[in-house]
């Protein structure tokens, strides 16, 4: 999956608010976006990092003979 940052979107377009229009939001969820650092897939899906931390324990290898 290849990503790029949304203020790239964002400047695609003359100014902010154009970029909301064209998206279908607001300008203030876009500035929101941006603070979070989002990033958008090819399909135009956002993507946000968490603030949840999994402790992921790696799995116990068992083997029968």
């Amino acid at each position: 999956m290849r990503t790029r940052p949304i203020e790239d979107v964002i400047n695609q377009h003359q100014s902010k608010y154009a970029a909301a229009k064209h998206s279908g939001t607001s300008a203030t969820q876009l500035d929101k976006l941006v603070k979070l650092g989002a990033v958008v897939d090819c399909d135009g899906q956002v993507w946000i990092k968490s603030k949840t931390r999994l402790a992921i324990k790696p799995a116990v290898n068992v083997f029968y003979c």
